[in-house]
């Protein structure tokens, strides 16, 4: 009897991969909506706007800014009576944010800051009627005889481009025996210096539309993207809509986004399959990363409660945060606690300075503290989610475009490489490291740069494989 139901179960489950690879290999892939590029998502219209050009861009701030900041650290309004014994479990620990606030005040200082913000090359130039803010850093001169290739950064929320600058200067500095270097361009996604849209809509699709037009302004009509957090979905989007331009995507975050039912259910069921069969979902050296499901739901949970706030109410979120410094500083910084690893929540600190220092979380702050950008970054959650953006289909489209992806241990969201696969039809690599999280490019620099260099040479391999093949 024993025997004839592990029979049974066996044959369900062999019927059930058996019939749903079926039902996926049946399902028709979807096709993203073509987006229009003559779009204007400034306050001002097409005819008042006078394109000088690429302008260069000094990151200055009015003595004024600094005063009324100093001035409402020293009036900042703690609660009364922290948790006893509590660290990170609550968000950001009301002790050691004191102890934040007495460096913001005492010892960081934002006139060196300037200096190292300002020792890579900024720009501006309107693109879609707004007032768009980049970095163009170019390698050495002692390049001049390599082939240099152009690639776009793209980061995320919380983060802006300060998560690049220890990550830059590994990829514009020539390497021993490698015929190329990049040219790197690093976009802060609309948020920090970038003028603001005007109209709602400019979802990662739109904003893919502005980078693209960027880079066809910088003289790049073919070009490389990577990104993690937004950056991936941003770049995403871009390998979808412009598949000729963007040469090869590479990511710190990939993952199927695609909700639609046969997706949805086929990996419901084979994850849940695989939490009694070890090795069915997931490889073993990623189990961690889905099992328990009860705690990895519990994990999202935690860590996402910010993402529906801001995706329904960001006006709201972002007006409370434009008017405290301190409140802004926590806000930011607990993602930088436990989104870099889930082991942080437990320590007094957060973990804040295992990866990074002070003074690199705080010019992070400082950029959207002094910027006033705070709301206007958190409403990319709201246009992402909305029914407008849902209905192109860029979630459900495959990327062709050949893709790689470095995948780090404590990333918000897994998504199982049988997902990843199907979403990706010209993945050439899946590197798995034993270290980082969300913010790769700002906590592993050195690891993302390697990773870029390496996947460089398959990226041409996969075109030229395409190219011969339909030849």
């Amino acid at each position: 009897m024993f025997c004839k139901a592990i029979t049974g179960v066996v044959l369900a489950i062999s019927g059930y991969v058996v019939l749903t690879q079926l039902w996926y290999a049946a399902y028709p892939e979807e096709i993203a909506a073509t987006l229009p590029e003559d779009v204007n998502w400034g306050a001002r219209q097409p005819e008042s706007l006078k394109d000088d050009g690429i302008r260069p861009f000094t990151i200055t701030t009015s003595p004024a800014v600094i005063e009324h900041l100093k001035f409402r650290l020293n009036h900042t309004k703690f609660p009364h009576a922290p948790l006893k014994g509590v660290s990170f479990e609550y968000g950001f620990n009301i002790d050691y944010l004191k102890k934040v606030r007495s460096y913001w005040l005492n010892s960081y200082d934002w006139s060196a800051r300037l200096k190292f913000l300002n020792s890579l090359p900024h720009f501006k130039t309107i693109v879609s009627g707004l007032d768009i803010h980049f970095i163009h850093a170019k390698p050495a001169a002692s390049a001049k005889n390599l082939k240099v290739i152009p690639i776009l950064l793209i980061h995320g929320w919380p983060g802006s481009i300060r998560e690049f600058y220890e990550l830059i200067p590994q990829l514009i500095t020539p390497r021993k025996n490698v015929d190329y270097v990049f040219e790197v361009v690093a976009h802060p996604a609309g948020f920090g210096y970038s003028e603001a849209a005007a109209y709602s809509g400019l979802a990662t699709a739109q904003i893919g539309v502005i980078f693209k037009k960027l880079m066809n302004k910088l003289g790049y009509e073919k070009f490389y993207v990577s990104g993690g957090n937004w950056g991936f979905k941003i770049g995403r989007d871009m390998a979808i809509a412009y598949p000729e331009n963007v040469l090869g995507f590479h990511s710190t975050m990939c993952m199927d986004m695609h909700l639609a039912p046969v997706p949805v259910v086929w990996t419901a069921v084979h994850v849940w399959i695989g939490s009694f069969i070890p090795g069915f979902a997931v490889a073993k050296e990623d189990e961690h990363r889905l099992y328990p499901l009860r705690d990895y739901a519990n994990w999202l949970w935690t860590e996402t409660g910010y993402l529906h706030l801001q995706a329904t109410k960001p006006d709201t979120i972002g007006t409370a945060l434009l008017d405290s410094p301190i409140g802004l500083a926590a806000y930011l910084m607990d993602k930088f606690s436990s989104l870099t690893n889930p082991a942080n929540r437990k320590l007094p600190d957060g973990g804040l300075t295992k990866k990074f220092t002070l003074d690199a979380l705080l010019d992070n702050v400082m950029i959207y503290w002094t910027t006033d950008s705070i709301l206007t970054a958190v409403r990319l959650y709201s246009e992402y989610l909305s029914n407008d953006y849902i209905k192109l289909k860029f979630d459900a489209a495959p990327v062709k475009v050949p893709t790689a992806c470095a995948r780090f241990p404590h990333e918000l969201v897994y998504s199982p490489d049988f997902r990843v696969n199907r979403k990706f039809k010209n993945l050439v690599r899946i590197s798995k490291y034993n270290d980082g999280g969300l913010y790769a490019a700002f906590e592993e620099p050195k690891i993302v740069a390697n990773d870029i260099w390496t996947s460089i040479p398959l990226f041409l391999k996969a075109r030229q494989n395409a190219s011969s093949g339909s030849s």
